[in-house]
């Protein structure tokens, strides 16, 4: 290398360095480059802000039959957020947001995020980013909890979904791995160990009622019907299913929640008859 060329590079070198400080220190990695500059925070990407109505002022509320006193308004509401992010309707997403209450966004935000075992990455990223810009109260609680044992999703997630399925767990750890062996890992460390059986602001009962909800207008009439039995099997009752199925008749239509309440029928008349 020539004294003259190695002079050029060396003072392009220097150039670099004190444009770059500036500038946000970059890190390549692989063929991707990434960034420690600071992650925007939520006031900085929220686009509309506004305030929280009273969950009972929903206009929804007024168009379906009054829910069972153990049902509040505000997880009524939120059970109408996650069918409408389902359906993929995020204008309404939207609307119902701002009828959760700000000490409640944590458990909504924990109702949507399961949406990725339910009905997909992609629909459960829009109707976070639609949440998102109506505002969202941040909590460590979005945090996930790590355990130096290396089961400890499998684990987790064995003891919430024996809970939900109860006496027909075993059946059904048999069948996926039957369709698949990898489909009943996915299912017990991701879906409900990873993701369902996340403790803290959103209990089973709720996230069971939020799956009904969802379900009921994705024509899977034999997933509905494990989830009614599931919810009830971890605390909630026969009328607040009911009156969670009440959303599909708004969201999809009368055909569909004519559906959803014979399937659900059928699973009560099934315990009745135990």
């Amino acid at each position: 290398m020539s004294l003259a060329f190695a002079t050029i590079r060396v003072g392009l070198l220097s150039k670099t360095i004190q444009a770059s400080r500036s500038l946000p220190a970059l890190y390549l990695g692989g063929a991707r480059l990434y960034t420690n500059a600071t992650i925007p925070t939520p006031k900085e990407i929220i686009v509309e802000k506004v305030a929280n109505f009273e969950p009972t002022e929903h206009p929804w509320m007024s168009q379906m039959p009054a829910a069972p006193k153990s049902l509040l308004p505000q997880e009524r509401v939120l059970t109408m957020v996650v069918a409408n992010a389902g359906a993929g309707k995020l204008k309404d997403v939207a609307r119902d947001w701002k009828y959760v209450p700000k000490s409640f966004h944590p458990a909504g935000m924990e109702a949507i995020l399961q949406l990725n075992c339910l009905v997909g990455f992609p629909k459960t990223i829009n109707a976070l980013a639609a949440v998102q810009k109506v505002g969202v109260e941040r909590t460590p609680e979005w945090q996930e909890e790590h355990s130096s044992e290396g089961n400890f999703f499998a684990i987790r997630g064995d003891e919430a979904c024996s809970k939900i399925y109860g006496e027909k767990y075993q059946k059904l750890r048999a069948r996926m791995a039957y369709l698949h062996p990898l489909l009943d890992t996915f299912m017990v460390e991701h879906a409900y160990g990873r993701v369902i059986g996340r403790g803290g602001c959103l209990p089973l009962r709720m996230r069971e009622l939020c799956v009904v909800s969802v379900l009921s207008g994705q024509d899977v009439p034999m997933q509905l019907a494990s989830h009614v039995q599931g919810a009830l099997n971890v605390g909630a009752t026969q009328e607040e299913v009911l009156a969670v199925l009440e959303n599909s008749k708004l969201i999809w239509g009368e055909q569909t929640y004519n559906q959803a309440i014979e399937v659900a029928k059928t699973v009560f008349n099934q315990n009745a008859a135990k």
